[in-house]
C-alpha cells in the first residue's frame, strides 16, 4: 500500500530525515577545517561571518537557540553580501567568488535540518576544498586538505547509518579506505590524461598587491621584504651554481623617479613601432639582444621554477635568454611571461655573462635614463657635479662615489629612518646615511644622472641557499635586493653594487653577516635558522624544502612536456589506441585492485571473537594432522580428539562447557579476560595433544 502525500510529508519530516548526532558532529568539524586556509586569501571578516553561523549552528545543536526565521535568515544573507562586497569589492576576481562560496557555505550550514541539507552542505565542502588549490599547492596544504577530505567524506558515511550506529572513528575509518582505494585509479589518470593549462588563470588585483616586487619602489620597500623567508623561486643550474657573490637575479627595472619613489616605464608612445620584447618563439632577434656565439661564449644554463607572483615579470641572472616560448626578454633586459604567473611556473633559461649590452642608446632611452628633476634634490646634484669634475672618466667618478660610501659614517640597516618626498636623496646622503640597498642604490643613480651619465636601477634578488640534500638553489624573499646599472658608450650597461661599498659581507656572505647583531632578532624563527644561526633546525628545514622541491618539480611541475617524454618512454611512438589501452588497463587494474581490498577487508570482518580463537586452535592442530571434520562443532571436534588420546574428561570438559555457553547460550556475555582464559586454556589443550 503506497503511502499518501501525508504520510509522505510526514516521513520526509520525521526521523528517518533526521541528521544523526554524530554525523552532524563531524560535518561542523569539517566546515571548520574547511575553511580556515582561505583566511591567507578572503577578508577575516568573512572567516569571521562563517565561525559566528557555526557557533550559531552548535548552539541550535546543544538545544540553547533556534533556527532563524525566514525574515532572519533574509536580513543575513543581505548583511554578508554587503559584508563581501566592502571587504572585496566588486571585481571578478578569484577571492571574491571564493568569498560568495563560502558565505553560501556558511549559511547553508546554519540552516541546515534535513539528511537533504547535509548533504547539499558536503557537496559545497568539496567545492571549497578544492578552491584552495587555485590559491595553494604546497605539500603540506595537500596533506592538510587531505585530512578535510577525509573528514567531509566521514560525515557522508555517517549519512547512512542508523542513527544510533553511527560512530566518528568508524567513519573516519571507512572514509580513509575509500579514499585510499581511489589512488591508484587517481594516479593513473594524473600520469596518464591530457595536461591543460589551469582555467583559473585570470588577473587578480588583491593578489597582485601582496607579490614581491612591485612596480614601484620607496627607499624602505626592500627593507620590509627582508623580514619575510617567503620563498620567491628555486633554481636548478646544469652544472656546479656560481659563486654566491655572482648570483644576481634581476627582476624589474627602475628608471623612472618623482617624489622619492622609483617606478617602472615604458618606451614611450611616440616609439611604438620599436620592438619592445624578444620573445623565445620568435625567428628573429630583437635590436637590443646582442649577437651571441652559442659554441664559445660562455653560459650558464639552469631551470627557475618561479612562485606565483600575480605579474608578468620573471627572474634572471644577466643576459638571460629564455628557451620557454612563452618567455620573453624585454628592452631593459627583463625576462617577463605572456601570461600572468598564477601558480607555480617553470621555465628555463641561458645566461652569458660576459655578453655587453646596449653599445648605442636610442634617443629615447638616454632620456629615461638621464632624466632628472632639476629642483629636487639640489644639493646632491651639486655634490656629483663637482666630483665628476674632479674625475677622469665615469668609471673613476663610480669609484668616487663608492668611495663616500666606504669612508663616510654611511650604516646599512633594515630600520632606516623615514625619509620626506621630496629631497629624500639629500636628507639620506647628508643627513641620516643609514639606509638599506635601495637607499645607496637609488642615490648613485641619481647622481650618475646628475652627472649626464645614463643610468638605472634594478630590482631583484643576490645570492641564495644551496640545498645540500638537492643541489638546487633556493632564494627567499629575504634575499631581495636593488642595484645600479650606468652606460659607457661601446662597453654598454655595467653593474655596480652600491651594498658591496657599505656593506661587502652582504654580497659575499649574506643578509645575517651584513646587519647588526639585535635586528637579527627581528626576523621569524625559521629565518634565523636558515642564516646559520640554528644548524639543527637548518637542517630539518633543509630536508622539508628538499621534499617540496621535489613535489614542485614532479607534481606541480607535471606539464605537457614531462608528460609526452614520460609516455614515449613508456610506449614508444605516442598514438591514441596505445593510450586508450593503458587508460583501460589502468582502470582496470584500479578496479582489480578495489574488489581485492573489499574482499580481504570483508572475510573476517563478522566472525565471532570466540570463533576466531577455535579456529586458530584448530588450524595449529591440522598442521600436525588432526583435522576438524565438517559436521563437527567445536565442542564435539575436542571431545573426540581427547578420547582419542585418551585424556582425562576434566582436563578438557571445562573448555567443552566455556564453548558451548559462549557459541550457544543467547543471554552468556564474555570481556577480554574470558577470552584470554580460553585462549590459554586452549593453547594448554595443544600441547597436551601435541
Amino acid at each position: 500500500m503506497k503511502p499518501n502525500s501525508k504520510q509522505l510529508t510526514k516521513w520526509q519530516h520525521g526521523v528517518a530525515s533526521q541528521i544523526p548526532r554524530n554525523s552532524l558532529l563531524m560535518l561542523m568539524a569539517a566546515f571548520t577545517i574547511v575553511i580556515i586556509p582561505h583566511i591567507a586569501q578572503v577578508s577575516p571578516w568573512i572567516i569571521g561571518a562563517g565561525l559566528f553561523c557555526l557557533w550559531w549552528r552548535w548552539r541550535i545543536f546543544i538545544g540553547r537557540s533556534n533556527f532563524l526565521s525566514i525574515w532572519k535568515k533574509a536580513l543575513l544573507v543581505i548583511v554578508c553580501g554587503t559584508a563581501v562586497v566592502l571587504s572585496e569589492g566588486v571585481t571578478q576576481n578569484l577571492e571574491t567568488w571564493a568569498a560568495l562560496l563560502i558565505m553560501a557555505f556558511s549559511l547553508k550550514l546554519l540552516e541546515t535540518k534535513t539528511q537533504r541539507d547535509a548533504y547539499i552542505v558536503i557537496f559545497i565542502a568539496y567545492f571549497v576544498i578544492a578552491i584552495e588549490f587555485i590559491f595553494n599547492h604546497s605539500i603540506s596544504i595537500v596533506a592538510y586538505e587531505l585530512c578535510a577530505l577525509i573528514l567531509v567524506t566521514a560525515a557522508t558515511i555517517g549519512m547512512n547509518q542508523f542513527h544510533t550506529r553511527v560512530e566518528i572513528f568508524k567513519s573516519i575509518k571507512v572514509a580513509s579506505k575509500i579514499l585510499a582505494q581511489a589512488i591508484p585509479l587517481m594516479i593513473v589518470l594524473f600520469v596518464i590524461f591530457p595536461r591543460i593549462g589551469p582555467i583559473w588563470a585570470i588577473s587578480s588585483p588583491n593578489q597582485q598587491a601582496r607579490s614581491g616586487l612591485s612596480s614601484e619602489m620607496t627607499p624602505g620597500d626592500i627593507a620590509k621584504l627582508s623580514l619575510s623567508d617567503e620563498i620567491a623561486f628555486r633554481a636548478i643550474f646544469n652544472d656546479a651554481p656560481p659563486a654566491t657573490s655572482d648570483l644576481y637575479w634581476r627582476g624589474r627595472v627602475y628608471t623612472n623617479f618623482k617624489n622619492g619613489t622609483w617606478s617602472e616605464t615604458d618606451i614611450p608612445a611616440k616609439f611604438s613601432n620599436i620592438n619592445k620584447i624578444d620573445w623565445a618563439s620568435n625567428p628573429e632577434t630583437a635590436w637590443f639582444i646582442p649577437k651571441i656565439n652559442k659554441t664559445s661564449d660562455e653560459s650558464i644554463s639552469y631551470t627557475i621554477l618561479l612562485e606565483p607572483t600575480h605579474d608578468q615579470w620573471l627572474v634572471g641572472m644577466d643576459l638571460a635568454i629564455p628557451k620557454t616560448r612563452s618567455v620573453g626578454t624585454t628592452w631593459d633586459y627583463k625576462l617577463i611571461n605572456r601570461q600572468p604567473v598564477q601558480s607555480l611556473l617553470k621555465y628555463e633559461v641561458n645566461t652569458y655573462p660576459s655578453a655587453i649590452l646596449n653599445t648605442w642608446l636610442p634617443e629615447f632611452l638616454r632620456n629615461l635614463t638621464t632624466q632628472i628633476d632639476k629642483d629636487d634634490n639640489p644639493q646632491t646634484v651639486l655634490f656629483a657635479k663637482n666630483l665628476y669634475a674632479d674625475s677622469t672618466n665615469t668609471e673613476d667618478f663610480v669609484e668616487k662615489i663608492l668611495e663616500q660610501i666606504r669612508n663616510l659614517p654611511f650604516h646599512y640597516t633594515l630600520e632606516p629612518p623615514t625619509l620626506e618626498k621630496t629631497n629624500s636623496i639629500d636628507q639620506f646622503w647628508f643627513e641620516t646615511r643609514q639606509g638599506f640597498c635601495t637607499h645607496y642604490a637609488g642615490a648613485t643613480v641619481y647622481m650618475l644622472r646628475a652627472a649626464g651619465i645614463p643610468a638605472r636601477m634594478v630590482g631583484g634578488y643576490q645570492g641564495g641557499e644551496i640545498n645540500p640534500i638537492t643541489g638546487h638553489v633556493v632564494v627567499r624573499q629575504y634575499l631581495a635586493h636593488a642595484w645600479v646599472e650606468y652606460w659607457i658608450p661601446e662597453k654598454g650597461w655595467q653593474r655596480v653594487d652600491p651594498t658591496a661599498a657599505v656593506a661587502p659581507s652582504r654580497i659575499h656572505d649574506g643578509l645575517s653577516a651584513a646587519i647588526p647583531e639585535n635586528e637579527l632578532d627581528s626576523l621569524s624563527l625559521f629565518s634565523n635558522a636558515r642564516i646559520n644561526r640554528m644548524p639543527g633546525l637548518q637542517k630539518i628545514l633543509f630536508l622539508f624544502e628538499s621534499i617540496e622541491h621535489r613535489w614542485n618539480l614532479f607534481i606541480i611541475g607535471y606539464n605537457s612536456e614531462l608528460q609526452t617524454n614520460l609516455l614515449e618512454k613508456l610506449l614508444g611512438k605516442i598514438t591514441a589506441f596505445r593510450i586508450a589501452m593503458v587508460l583501460l588497463i589502468g582502470a582496470f587494474l584500479s578496479t582489480l585492485f578495489v574488489a581485492a581490498s573489499l574482499f580481504m577487508s570483508g572475510r573476517n570482518k563478522n566472525r565471532h571473537p570466540v570463533i576466531k580463537t577455535f579456529q586458530h586452535f584448530s588450524t595449529r592442530m591440522a598442521k600436525q594432522g588432526i583435522k576438524r571434520k565438517p559436521h563437527e562443532s567445536p565442542a564435539l571436534f575436542i571431545e573426540r580428539v581427547c578420547q582419542q588420546r585418551k585424556l582425562e574428561q576434566q582436563t578438557y570438559q571445562p573448555i567443552v562447557s566455556m564453548l558451548n555457553n559462549f557459541l550457544y547460550n543467547p543471554n552468556a556475555s564474555y570481556t577480554q579476560e574470558t577470552l584470554n582464559t580460553l585462549k590459554n586454556n586452549l593453547q594448554a589443550l595443544h600441547l597436551k595433544l601435541s
